[in-house]
């Protein structure tokens, strides 16, 4: 009967070590799948997909095309404005603030049409730890921006247009510092409006 105890226990024993040698491969292969252990981070400056707040997220670099499962962006010449035209007058930002303005060209990979940031809440600019939202004003009164073309694009269509972000007038020099680590921010259409982070970026500085 002692042998028979011994047994069991001994098999017990065996089958919780093996449990928790599964459990750490998984959780060593999960931290393997991180953007800070792909270097895909601002010290080591790589690029592809990683996982960063529990979530799916590719990170290219500005003359790279960045495709997610639903669009893929390729970003243009950007610049900085203190001033646009508008139809009835010229459109100023806030006091110490400057005009943003992005090329963005993008194409439809969803199997559904769909019509690019649509509410102004699929695209971002983030500037060091300060995230900028599009700017309603002026894209409201710049013709080629998305907003006015208002145009739905099929799917494995494409569209180039004009994103605007407003930020502080003293964040327009960090646009391509590294050490600000600059990015436009984007969002699959079913992540819109989701408090989700982003899915994918284009890094500016490099």
């Amino acid at each position: 009967m002692s042998f028979a105890g011994c047994d069991i226990g001994d098999d017990d024993s065996n089958g919780k070590s093996n449990a928790k040698r599964a459990e750490k491969g998984k959780q060593d292969k999960k931290a393997q799948r991180t953007c800070e252990a792909r270097g895909i981070n601002v010290l080591e400056g790589k690029t592809g997909t990683c996982i960063r707040d529990k979530q799916r997220f590719t990170l290219v670099n500005r003359h790279s095309s960045l495709r997610l499962k639903e669009l893929a962006v390729r970003l243009g010449k950007f610049s900085s404005k203190d001033t646009l035209p508008g139809p009835v007058g010229t459109v100023k930002p806030d006091k110490g603030k400057a005009f943003v303005l992005m090329d963005v060209t993008w194409r439809n990979r969803d199997a559904r049409a769909h019509e690019l940031s649509k509410d102004q809440k699929q695209l971002k600019l983030r500037i060091a730890e300060a995230r900028f939202d599009e700017a309603m004003k002026a894209e409201n009164a710049f013709p080629t921006s998305f907003f006015n073309q208002n145009k739905i694009v099929k799917p494995r269509g494409a569209q180039r247009g004009t994103v605007i972000f407003v930020v502080k007038a003293t964040a327009v020099k960090a646009l391509t510092q590294r050490g600000a680590d600059p990015q436009l921010l984007v969002w699959n259409f079913s992540s819109v409006g989701k408090e989700r982070p982003p899915d994918g970026a284009i890094r500016l500085w490099k």
